[in-house]
């Protein structure tokens, strides 16, 4: 299943980075065949579904894509698994936006997340899933780097 989700997620990255939006109709056809491989766990993506609904009525500061990117996430993972992803997903957007910021002196104002979303798919699968405690680290660095660019 991991599989089929990154790479469903790579092509949103990809689609994020060239169009700063994802196609709907792709998105749903996709999240509908992962809601039939996952029927039961269906309810912990409507959450974030309501959220895409709310990004993409009012302006939330995150896109509507983000939301349901982590919606279909939420057919594979639990609510924690998928707040630990949102939570990688920050922390190397915000180590991008730092490195960013220190190499070309320009402040990004935006930034497409949904390649970080799926970057944080990848290092929460391969290696977060098998160690929690490298949250705890993980936790720790990006508080300070936060302070740092904020500073």
């Amino acid at each position: 299943m991991f599989s089929l989700l990154l790479i469903a997620s790579l092509y949103f990255s990809w689609e994020d980075l060239r169009e700063k939006e994802i196609s709907a109709l792709v998105f749903y056809a996709v999240f509908v065949a992962f809601a039939g491989l996952n029927w039961s766990n269906i309810y912990r993506s409507i959450p974030f579904l309501l959220l895409a609904f709310l990004a993409w009525r009012f302006t939330i500061g995150v896109g509507e894509g983000d939301f349901c990117l982590l919606a279909m996430y939420a057919l594979v993972y639990d609510w924690e698994e998928c707040l630990l992803i949102l939570f990688l997903a920050a922390f190397s957007g915000l180590i991008f936006s730092l490195l960013y910021r220190i190499v070309t002196g320009i402040y990004m104002k935006t930034l497409p997340f949904i390649p970080f979303l799926t970057i944080a798919l990848f290092l929460y699968d391969s290696f977060v899933k098998s160690n929690h405690n490298i949250l705890t680290s993980v936790s720790i660095i990006y508080i300070l780097v936060q302070e740092i660019i904020y500073t």
